[in-house]
């Protein structure tokens, strides 16, 4: 039998038999002393594995060449798949998982465009500036965020394969991007988990030419609105609600003072 051959049996005896280099240390054990007699349960494993070589010695060489080549791909796919949940179990402690990653709404949909990097950060409902590529980068070279054989994390890969995909998008028109036009093409791109605010943009507009039918502001779809505005921002609820922001200020005057997106900073985002 050639060389080839041979790692092929041995291989998939060992996949077959977890247990068996243990048998044979027992069994170069049992030569050196003599009357030894395995338990029965042992002599059957020993039994089962000769059967089993008998059996794969016996096949044509494509075939045992063809059963080896399948017990490679499964073992690099089980693998594979140990490393990926080994990187999705170290994930949760990153930094772009913390609570202050979180994108403020409110803020980011006030402005009057994003760029690229933000759009895909903005996306998955992080804080472009807590996430970005330049931050990202810093992670994987410290060690994070990629295992040692360069399978990169989850987040890392969606938010790269974000990243590419809008700097490909013609459509988008260059590095201005408005949210409303980034929410449709992540739509029709087929992004999954788009953050509220986002969804509450493609919302179908009032028919062109008709006046929109007015909500009936009730105590109930106030508060409601006042939630939302307070969660969302006041810009989100406004596209969500169908009404301007002047009117949900009108609607809910003692906001004014807590409108998402007013008393900001540009550079710390959050209220001075």
């Amino acid at each position: 039998m050639s060389a080839t051959n041979n790692s092929a049996v041995e291989a998939i005896l060992t996949a077959r038999f977890p247990y068996r280099s243990l048998i044979q240390l027992g069994e170069g054990f049992a030569r050196m002393k003599e009357g030894y007699q395995f338990p029965p349960e042992v002599r059957a494993q020993i039994e089962a594995i000769e059967a089993a070589r008998a059996e794969l010695l016996a096949l044509p060489e494509p075939e045992l060449q063809r059963q080896y080549v399948a017990l490679l791909a499964d073992q690099a796919a089980k693998r594979k798949a140990d490393e990926v949940a080994k990187l999705e179990r170290a994930e949760a402690q990153r930094f772009y998982h913390q609570p202050d990653s979180q994108a403020d709404f409110g803020y980011w949909m006030s402005l009057e465009y994003w760029t690229v990097d933000e759009a895909a950060a903005l996306l998955p409902g992080k804080d472009p500036i807590v996430v970005n590529p330049r931050t990202l980068e810093r992670e994987v070279d410290n060690g994070g965020g990629q295992s040692a054989s360069g399978l990169r994390a989850p987040f890392v890969r969606r938010f790269h394969t974000l990243l590419h995909a809008l700097q490909r998008a013609r459509n988008l028109g260059g590095d201005q991007l408005r949210a409303k036009d980034v929410a449709r093409w992540a739509v029709q791109a087929n992004v999954t988990d788009l953050p509220e605010p986002l969804k509450a943009l493609l919302e179908e507009n009032p028919t062109a030419g008709s006046r929109p039918k007015e909500v009936r502001w009730t105590p109930e779809k106030l508060a409601e609105l006042s939630t939302y505005r307070d969660k969302h921002g006041i810009a989100a609820a406004a596209a969500h609600y169908g009404v301007s922001q002047q009117r949900i200020r009108a609607l809910l005057p003692r906001g004014n003072t807590t409108d998402k997106g007013m008393g900001y900073s540009v550079f710390k985002h959050r209220p001075k």
